[in-house]
This record gives structure tokens, sequence and C-alpha cells, in this order.
């Protein structure tokens, strides 16, 4: 029995160094693999550049109330979109001075731009926002233009003088 015991440790001893050196003779690796993943979000932003914050339409001569007042603004609007998008313009509310209100449907909004793909639309100001510049591309941060016109046709005789006033926001969204 004493010799079954040993024999079967000696089984044992050589079982063991086997799995060992079966172990130990793996090559070492000289590469290594990692996955690496790029994320894109969508990233829009619009701003109204400091300098055009205030957009004047002054009627001062006979010539403005017969045909109105056009003011551009260079550079008025710097937009960036990494993907298609749309600018909106949003003058809802009719200029105002005191309880003397002026239609906001008076004022015409027109951008300019160069950009092959980027499409300017003229809008009125009024009832409901409305899109000025769409495009199916992104563009990088771009600046454009906005022309402002005031009507003419002696829309405004017989308002009261003074500054009538009102706010147009621009938005910019992923059609």
């Amino acid at each position: 029995m004493k010799t079954k015991n040993i024999l079967s440790i000696a089984a044992l001893i050589i079982c063991g160094m086997v799995c060992v050196n079966s172990v130990n003779a793996e090559e070492p690796k000289t590469t290594g693999e990692v996955t690496v993943n790029i994320i894109l979000e969508q990233v829009q932003s619009i701003k109204v550049l400091p300098a055009a914050a205030y957009v004047n339409l002054e009627y001062g001569k006979q010539e403005d109330y017969e045909k109105g007042v056009e003011v551009k603004m260079s550079e008025h609007l710097e937009i960036f979109s990494t993907g298609s998008f749309e600018v909106w313009v949003d003058g809802t509310v009719d200029f105002a001075k005191g309880d003397d209100k002026i239609d906001a449907g008076t004022v015409t909004v027109t951008p300019t731009t160069v950009l092959p793909g980027v499409d300017p639309e003229v809008q009125t100001l009024g009832t409901e926002a409305k899109v000025i510049l769409s495009s199916d591309d992104g563009i990088s941060a771009t600046k454009f233009d906005i022309t402002y016109k005031g009507a003419g046709g002696d829309a405004y005789i017989n308002k009261p003088v003074g500054t009538y006033t009102t706010n147009v926001t621009y938005s910019i969204t992923a059609p």
C-alpha cells in the first residue's frame, strides 16, 4: 500500500510539472489591441455678434417714408452646425412705443450668403417664426449678413414720432 501511495504521489508530481511547464511554455506577446471610438453628437450654435445687437431703421426724410429704409448688418449672425440645419427668425411682437404700435409684418429680413448649399429666404416678420437659412449640410463657424427693410409706401404716416421697439430672435434647429 505504501508503494501505491508513493506511485500516486509521484504521478501527481509529474502531472503537476507537466501542467506548470505547459502554462509557462506560452510565447510572450509583442502586440496588444485596444478599441478606439469616435463619438459624434449634433452640435449647433448661433450668435448675434455684439457689434450688431441694435438695428435702427431711421425715417428722417420724405424719401424714407415713400420708399422704405434698408439697413444691411454685415456679419450679423455667426452659425455653426455639424449637420443639416434651419435658422429661424421670430419677430412676432409688434413694434411698440408706449400704447402706439407698428405692425411687425411691415419689416422684412433678408440673409445674404454665397455658400453653395445654404438656401437664404426673404421673410417678413409677423405672425410666426420663419426659416431664413437652411442647408442639408453642416458648416463651420460662418458669418452671415442680414438686411432689415422697413416699409415704404407711406406705411408709417400719421404714426406718432419716436422710437418703436421689438425684439427679433434667431434660433437654429435640425430639420
